[in-house]
This record gives C-alpha cells, structure tokens and sequence, in this order.
C-alpha cells in the first residue's frame, strides 16, 4: 500500500500525516487484519482498538487535530464485471457536524486494491 499510491510523497507535499500499518502476524508468520475467516479462528485481535490508539499516539506525537483525522483506505473499481458492489453509508450526529463514511464491499472477497 505505502509504495502503490504516492501517499508517502503526497503528504509531505500537502503537510498531512500518513501511516500504514502492517497488521498483525499469524501462526504462519504472514500478516494480517482480523476479517473472520477460518483460518484465523482462535485469534481474537482489536485491530479497531489499535487503529484507535495509532491515531491517540499520532495526534499526540505530532499535535495533530483530532477534528480532521482519518481512517481511509482507496476503493478504485479496477474491473467492473468483477461482480462486486459498493455501498455507502453515512452516519451523522445531531450534536456534531462530523461525518463518518462507511463503505462496505459486496462480493470482493479479501484483496489489497491493486494487487492481482
């Protein structure tokens, strides 16, 4: 991910902060995010709970503002007859003008964007 979309240039250029965490590591040694399948059973990751800290200890480390940090992740439609969709929803408050978008992939499987 780091090196398939210019990111790590772009921020210095455009003064944001990016980080792309690995994950975690499986009995195989290969990394991973914890999605459910079979294969990780048995292992229970918070890997909301670390997105969640990584972005406290960011904010801290560099004074960021925790009004404008995010959680993305790019969603280019590289082949559409691929069968997959994608839904958006948004989720709002009353008590605050932040949004938050969920973007949830339909019969995508588990893939890095870019990746064949």
């Amino acid at each position: 991910m780091m090196n398939n979309y210019g990111w790590a240039h772009l921020d210095n250029e455009k003064g944001f902060v990016v980080a792309f965490p690995n994950g975690t590591r499986d009995q195989d040694n290969q990394r991973f995010w914890d999605v459910d399948h079979d294969f990780h059973s048995g292992l229970d990751i918070d890997d909301d709970g670390f997105l969640r800290e990584l972005a406290l200890h960011l904010q801290n480390e560099y004074q960021l503002d925790p009004d404008r940090t995010f959680v993305t992740t790019p969603l280019p439609n590289f082949d559409p007859h691929d069968g997959s969709t994608v839904q958006l929803k948004v989720y709002s408050s009353f008590f605050n003008t932040l949004k938050f978008r969920y973007y949830l992939v339909l019969g995508g499987g588990h893939d890095w964007p870019g990746r064949s």
